[in-house]
């Protein structure tokens, strides 16, 4: 079912908190202070990510994704591009919402 435009951004915000969590889970950074630690952050600065994951620097997302292996597609999402755009560059999972 598609989204509603006007609710894509915070959706795709809260795609992007749940693969952080998923996939931290999935490599055994079980709580917000193991997750904290090899991004080189405050646990309280992990929180804050979580929360609002707009927060986050290009720069530390960047270390989020190559340690956390985070799905390409729902990090563009999240950076703003459409299925489309995505689709166009070569995205392979371009068929999720």
């Amino acid at each position: 079912m598609p989204r509603i435009r006007q609710y894509a951004d915070r959706d795709a915000l809260k795609d992007l908190r749940g693969e952080i969590e998923a996939q931290g889970c999935r490599y055994g950074f079980k709580s917000q202070k193991a997750l904290a630690e090899p991004m080189g952050v405050a646990q309280t600065t992990m929180g804050n990510w979580l929360r609002n994951p707009d927060l986050i620097s290009l720069g530390d997302m960047r270390t989020m994704v190559k340690r956390l292996k985070l799905d390409p597609v729902i990090v563009l999402k999240a950076l703003g591009y459409t299925a489309a755009d995505i689709k166009k560059l070569g995205g392979n999972n371009s068929d999720r919402s």
